[in-house]
């Protein structure tokens, strides 16, 4: 009877432990929500620099031109902090994305910025890499923005870098705050639109990837803002090994309640 209790308190102890792992799983919290609430919440990029693995933790997302066509260069693009929130919140903002496009000279190309959640893995191996099902945020085409010939603002692509540098871009594309063209349909400059996109959760990544291509008809500033961006977290291998190892013991207390 005593080995039977010490048995049944022994395993009831995995089950508190295996909450506990998941609520402080290190590599979750890279995965947001990124409110943007002040100039302090990100580290804006230094022209020609891609990635920043010598940051500190609370200086990340680090917001980067990664490259850039159709008249898109590092010297003439910029992230800056928003007082323009989506909820129109005095207290918080938003991050804008800004480039100058020159088609009639350059020609078709993309603005791609990337968001580093974190240290790129291959530089330092004792960051994992992130996993997400999903990824949300809010988008608004400033006004005044460079348009193309079909009324909207270029071709627009969301895509996750890996620690070797490859990218998975997600099955999702849309002309960009075009009201009448693509799929979904926009709703203009000026207006927030609200994305929420599935990406591969067998994929790592460290770094989140925004796109804008041009086809060589825009010609002028253009800026986007971006607001609560969210990724949807993947469990863990060795979280899903605790928690395998929780779900006999709470079986195994119902039943020895049940005798």
């Amino acid at each position: 009877m005593l080995i039977h209790r010490i048995r049944r308190v022994g395993l009831m102890a995995l089950a508190p432990a295996v909450l506990f792992f998941m609520r402080t799983s290190p590599a979750q919290a890279q995965l947001g929500p990124y409110t943007f609430d002040s100039s302090s919440s990100f580290t804006p990029g230094i022209a020609g620099d891609n990635f920043d693995n010598n940051l500190n933790a609370n200086q990340y997302p680090y917001i980067t031109l990664d490259y850039g066509g159709g008249g898109a260069t590092p010297a003439n693009s910029t992230e800056t902090w928003s007082s323009t929130d989506y909820a129109g919140s005095p207290t918080s903002g938003s991050v804008e994305l800004s480039t100058k496009f020159n088609g009639t000279v350059f020609g078709a190309g993309g603005a791609a910025f990337e968001i580093q959640l974190e240290p790129n893995p291959a530089s330092i191996p004792t960051y994992s890499d992130l996993h997400a099902s999903n990824v949300s945020f809010d988008i608004q085409v400033v006004p005044g923005s460079a348009a193309d010939q079909f009324g909207g603002y270029g071709y627009f692509q969301v895509f996750t870098v890996e620690d070797s540098y490859s990218q998975d871009t997600a099955s999702y594309a849309e002309e960009l705050a075009n009201p009448s063209y693509g799929s979904p349909p926009s709703p203009g400059a000026g207006v927030w639109e609200q994305e929420s996109i599935a990406l591969n959760p067998a994929n790592p990544f460290f770094a989140f990837g925004l796109q804008v291509y041009n086809r060589g008809d825009m010609n002028g500033n253009f800026s986007v803002l971006i607001d609560n961006l969210q990724f949807t977290p993947v469990p863990e291998p060795a979280t899903l090994g605790l928690l395998g190892l929780g779900i006999p013991a709470l079986l195994m207390r119902r039943r020895a309640k049940a005798c």
